[in-house]
């Protein structure tokens, strides 16, 4: 039996029209805590209406129409107190480096479209200074929303949107990833909240904005809220086996980055949703140009070559080594000096002095002869050296520099989206534990169709849910996890660690996140943390006999 709840709704409530079955859950979801793989109820009235994603992407399917035409947002920012749960956790995205987007999507109609409004909106201001069309902003926000899949440890019965999108049979898959599709493990809308979060704190926090100027910043951020738009749970090697749609339509390498960043166009050039239809052509041209490069930059095979690249850029923009400190005049004798002479110096000014407590902020000491402004808290030199150059373009010199530090910004913003979307790295243990859990879940529904498919799993040691044995006994859990242990130490070694270390010496207030991402490989090595452990013993056996 189906029946309709009323239609009254707060804006943490089900859409509009919802259906629900007798078991209080709505029709076309899967049940709460439900994997990837769990069938769902036949889609009903509540997703009648929809929207051609064929129009942004050309790829044939349908997809959820997001059921208003405004983001759902808390009233009254700064004039309401106590400030709510979201508002708190809003601020806090704004403003921290450790932040758990499913803490904060959990409660949320739309936490994409929440997320990025305010932040674009209300906390930055790039909204405003560029003249964008905030209703038009509205709508392409919850197109995206409503495009990324809803995760399946934490289901959209939870998050209060019921998400059928991007039916898989008809929209670029070939129909195998079979039913209960509308769920994605990690890369879903929870996903985006998370690298979103992450690029503003590296404008905001980080120092990016001292050498981005703010078409730069939106490109950035409207990268991270669109780089995996419409992603399916499975990776380019499944789509090329399957011969699904997007391997036909996309032929060749990166087939994902490509079809996120063609249907982040494609949304973009559609009229009702052209927020940046104000500015010039020129400039509206470059920032869609901006964004599908940077979400190009997000493909795994280009990895290396970014780390390279990030290194290439620190080397070429180091400061000038410092002169060595001029010896002090010397001081002429009592026989050689006179009356006369002593009388002609003039007695030096009384210096103003410098505190400490502004030494420690990073101001400069107003008497120094010559401030050395990378010294003090501040971005570093190399941030400065892709600031946009003031000079004369019209000289052939000014035109190569321009182009210089133009390719310094596009190198920046692409690290640090790369950097944003393996952010949980970098994230406090508990929070980067939550995301490991979240992939692995990915990757066991893709193993599971891998042997409906193949009758095998390509990566059985990462993929395979029933590796060790396929039992549940304490044996093939011990052999799953140490399995998943040294897959995730691996990639951490690989993948995670170089970047967030080449990051680090091109942006110095992002230094922290490197030494995080160090301990977070750490904690997956047994043979490490045995170790620490031990030297923590030593430690703690030598204070107290120092004591004694």
């Amino acid at each position: 039996a189906v029946r309709c709840r009323p239609r009254h709704r707060s804006h943490g409530a089900m859409r509009e029209g919802a259906q629900f079955d007798d078991e209080g859950l709505p029709v076309g979801v899967a049940p709460k805590g439900g994997s990837t793989d769990v069938a769902t109820r036949p889609l009903g009235a509540p997703f009648a209406c929809t929207f051609q994603v064929a129009e942004a992407n050309g790829v044939g399917g349908v997809g959820s129409r997001p059921p208003r035409d405004v983001v759902p947002m808390p009233w009254e920012y700064r004039r309401q107190r106590p400030l709510t749960y979201t508002q708190n956790t809003l601020y806090d995205a704004a403003s921290s480096w450790a932040w758990d987007a499913f803490t904060y999507a959990k409660t949320q109609e739309y936490p994409l479209a929440t997320l990025a409004r305010f932040l674009l909106v209300e906390h930055s201001g790039i909204a405003e200074r560029l003249g964008l069309d905030l209703p038009r902003l509205d709508k392409f926000l919850l197109a995206v929303d409503c495009a990324y899949a809803s995760p399946s440890v934490n289901p959209s019965v939870e998050i209060g949107v019921p998400r059928k999108v991007l039916p898989r049979g008809a929209a670029g898959t070939g129909g195998e990833l079979g039913a209960g599709c509308g769920f994605v493990g990690y890369h879903n809308v929870v996903h985006a909240c998370d690298v979103l979060q992450s690029a503003y704190a590296f404008l905001m926090l980080g120092g990016l904005t001292s050498c981005l100027g703010d078409h730069d910043q939106l490109a950035l951020l409207v990268a991270a809220i669109s780089h995996d738009v419409a992603h399916p749970g499975v990776d380019n090697d499944f789509l090329q086996k399957t011969e699904s749609e997007l391997a036909h339509r996309y032929h060749g390498e990166s087939l994902l980055e490509r079809h996120h960043a063609a249907v982040t166009h494609g949304l973009m050039r559609r009229p009702e949703l052209r927020f940046h239809g104000n500015m010039s052509e020129t400039d509206a041209d470059a920032l869609e140009l901006t964004v599908r490069v940077l979400v190009l930059g997000t493909d795994m095979r280009q990895h290396f070559a970014l780390i390279d690249r990030l290194k290439e850029f620190v080397n070429a923009t180091k400061p000038p080594p410092t002169p060595p400190p001029t010896p002090p005049p010397e001081i002429p004798s009592d026989e050689e000096s006179s009356d006369d002479s002593e009388s002609e110096v003039e007695e030096a000014p009384k210096k103003k002095g410098h505190s400490a407590m502004a030494a420690a902020m990073g101001i400069p000491d107003p008497d120094a002869e010559e401030v050395v402004w990378w010294t003090c808290a501040t971005p570093g030199p190399h941030l400065a050296a892709s600031a946009a150059a003031t000079g004369d373009v019209d000289s052939a010199d000014s035109a190569d520099s321009c182009a210089t530090t133009a390719s310094y910004r596009l190198l920046l913003m692409t690290a640090c989206l790369k950097a944003a979307d393996l952010g949980h790295l970098a994230r406090p243990p508990e929070i980067h534990r939550v995301w490991t859990e979240a992939l692995r879940d990915e990757f066991f529904a893709q193993g599971d169709r891998e042997r409906r498919c193949f009758g095998f799993v390509k990566a059985p040691n990462t993929h395979d849910r029933y590796f060790g044995g396929g039992g549940c006994d304490s044996d093939s859990d011990t052999l799953r996890n140490i399995s998943i242990e040294k897959a995730t130490l691996a990639f951490c070694n690989d993948y995670g660690v170089p970047l967030f270390e080449a990051l680090a010496c091109a942006a110095p207030l992002a230094e922290h996140l490197a030494e995080r991402a160090r301990q977070n490989r750490d904690s997956w090595s047994p043979e490490i943390m045995q170790a620490k452990r031990v030297a923590a013993g030593k430690a703690g056996a030598a204070r107290g006999w120092a004591r004694n």
